[in-house]
């Protein structure tokens, strides 16, 4: 999988002022609206980029074999903490919403992840076997550090999710896409397997692998969109 964790981190706060709504004009409260996405925009950027190198240590001193599980680990985690913390999701922590379960719709969104998995892994064969240069983690040190990243990410969609407040749903995804291009990013420039994406694969530009991986999140979105009644 993509070779893909200072445990001092503190995630930075967001200060943001509310005021009365019929004190301001229309233009005004839109301007503030404005602002606050901005600053949620680089608090993202900046906790993403955290989360990547912690995921990144981890994978570096993950045995070969143990790199999907401990990739499928990481998703989850993100999974359980949007259930947990975003508000499209508690309806369906009670019951079935339009005739899907939360494990439903778990194990769907896991499907989308095997496949993506699946097809950078053939790609550029990302898990082939490389020397190490220290001693991979044992199955009980990696229970330990995924455990750790999990609570990490647990907590920042948690903040996320609280600053992100009743945005619209497009304000969502665009948030969500900023977070994949953030990622992407970060595994071109860090990520050897992936250097040679800057210049494309076979017939796959940079920008059309891009293109590929928006399209793809934003029918996923829209399809969770759909099962929850978000939409």
């Amino acid at each position: 999988m993509y070779i893909a964790k200072n445990d001092n981190y503190i995630v930075p706060t967001i200060q943001i002022n509310f005021f009365d709504n019929n004190f301001f004009d229309k233009s005004l409260r839109e301007e503030i609206n404005n602002e606050k996405v901005s600053k949620l925009r680089e608090n993202i950027k900046h906790n993403m980029q955290y989360l990547f190198l912690k995921i990144k240590d981890l994978m570096e001193f993950t045995e070969v074999n143990e790199r999907y599980y401990a990739a499928e680990s990481i998703f989850k985690a993100v999974m359980i903490a949007h259930v947990n913390n975003g508000e499209w999701f508690q309806n369906i922590k009670k019951a079935p919403v339009n005739g899907v379960t939360k494990e439903e719709l778990m194990k769907e969104n896991l499907s989308e992840f095997n496949k993506l998995y699946d097809f950078h892994n053939n790609l550029s064969n990302c898990n082939r076997e490389v020397e190490s240069k220290q001693k991979c983690f044992s199955k009980g040190e990696l229970e330990v550090k995924i455990m750790g990243l999990s609570t990490n990410i647990d907590l920042i969609i948690n903040q996320m999710s609280k600053r992100a407040g009743n945005l619209p749903s497009g304000e969502i995804l665009k948030l969500h896409l900023l977070i994949m291009e953030t990622f992407i990013n970060l595994l071109m420039a860090t990520i050897p397997y992936f250097e040679q994406a800057k210049n494309g694969y076979d017939a796959i530009s940079l920008e059309k692998l891009k293109g590929m991986h928006k399209q793809r999140f934003t029918n996923i979105f829209n399809r969770n969109l759909q099962v929850l009644g978000c939409e």
